[in-house]
């Protein structure tokens, strides 16, 4: 016959095994969402590299402006830092 703190521990030990998996998912979620917020942002800065000038290499003035405020409304966590560090690391590659 158990008793009440083997009880305890068995329940303990069931309540562990959940929390596992449910952060298991959690963090799974977590990277799927970060990998689609990188797919999306690798996209607006090709469409920025796209416009860039072939003979001097420069991007057009309000070229990144246009397109964050194109854009805003549907990535609302889209910020020009944010493009710009995509630009930097795509210049990078």
């Amino acid at each position: 016959m158990a008793t009440r703190t083997m009880k305890k521990s068995i329940n303990n030990r069931k309540k562990a095994a959940k929390k596992k998996t449910l952060v298991t998912k959690v963090s799974a979620a977590v990277k799927a969402a970060r990998a689609l917020k990188a797919r999306h942002l690798s996209a607006i800065c090709a469409e920025i590299e796209s416009q860039r000038c072939k003979t001097s290499g420069q991007i057009p003035r309000g070229e990144i402006t246009k397109v964050l405020y194109a854009n805003k409304p549907i990535y609302t966590w889209l910020t020009i830092d944010l493009i710009e560090k995509g630009l930097k690391k795509l210049r990078a590659q």
